[in-house]
């Protein structure tokens, strides 16, 4: 588009620019570093290519008049599911990225992750569209990372980092500990109890300067009465103080009933003839 001052149509006084289909002003390299109505040869050190020239002969007419544009690429990177504050990520967990924006530019791009000392730990190849770097984004949290770990996702345009967004890693309790337990074994008769349960589990390493785990039965219907021999597995969930949990099975055994508990001898006497010796066998 070329503009002129009101009412005037001095071609020693004009302004242009360009504009994309939607009206917008593109940014561009030419004489009209500023919106002033001047002549296009007026300010030759920022023209693209040949000074503009003015054809005095037939017409007053400029040629040459030139406009390098630099297309808008600004596009912006998000990590969807995980931040740096209220939502961190664990070991595992798979980490997607939300591309917006303008198109991709035609310059080399790619993804790049990268961890808090600024080493590159996964990139894409080049890609074409934004769905195509959201796609190839995605990032695996390493069973490697330790808590407070952050990794960083950047949008790199001919080796430019023009975007950017991080999460970090918190390592929960479930992640660091593993209950164990030797199971319960209870004699025939003895009702299990929820603390003979739960006293049965056990977390090697876990702090104990720190605040404790709490167990719990899942279903105290699952606790046997001990009338009936065998094993069961019990459930049980561990609570830590970090809001993770864990989840074991307690094998309680109850023991064969004693014979003498299971049956009760009876008798009839034995009634003999006088004269008659009684035996072993009476």
């Amino acid at each position: 588009t070329l503009r002129f001052p009101d009412g005037t149509l001095n071609t020693s006084y004009m302004y242009g620019y360009v504009m994309d289909p939607d009206g917008n002003v593109v940014n561009a390299y030419s004489s009209y570093t500023s919106p002033q109505f001047r002549a296009p040869n007026s300010n030759l050190s920022w023209a693209p290519q040949t000074a503009p020239a003015q054809n005095l002969v037939a017409n007053p007419m400029w040629y040459n008049v030139n406009f390098a544009l630099v297309p808008s690429n600004d596009i912006n990177l998000d990590v969807l599911e995980y931040n740096n504050t209220d939502k961190p990520a664990v070991p595992g967990d798979e980490v997607h990225i939300d591309l917006t924006g303008s198109n991709i530019s035609p310059l080399p791009t790619r993804v790049e992750w990268r961890d808090k000392n600024g080493n590159v730990v996964q990139k894409t190849g080049d890609i074409n569209t934004l769905e195509d770097g959201e796609q190839q984004g995605t990032f695996i949290v390493p069973d490697s990372a330790v808590d407070g770990d952050i990794y960083t996702a950047y949008l790199v345009v001919g080796d430019n980092d023009v975007a950017a967004d991080s999460f970090i890693v918190k390592v929960m309790d479930n992640r660091q500990y593993e209950p164990t337990t030797d199971g319960v074994t209870k004699d025939h008769g003895t009702p299990t109890t929820t603390d003979d349960v739960t006293g049965s589990v056990t977390i090697p390493d876990y702090p104990t300067d720190k605040d404790q785990p709490t167990i719990t039965v899942d279903d105290e219907t699952q606790l046997p009465d001990g009338n009936t021999p065998g094993t069961t597995d019990v459930d049980v969930t561990v609570t830590y103080p970090d809001g993770s949990t864990d989840h074991i099975k307690v094998p309680v055994t109850v023991g064969e009933q004693a014979d003498n508990d299971a049956y009760e001898p009876t008798t009839d006497g034995v009634t003999k003839d006088n004269g008659t010796p009684t035996t072993t066998d009476d």
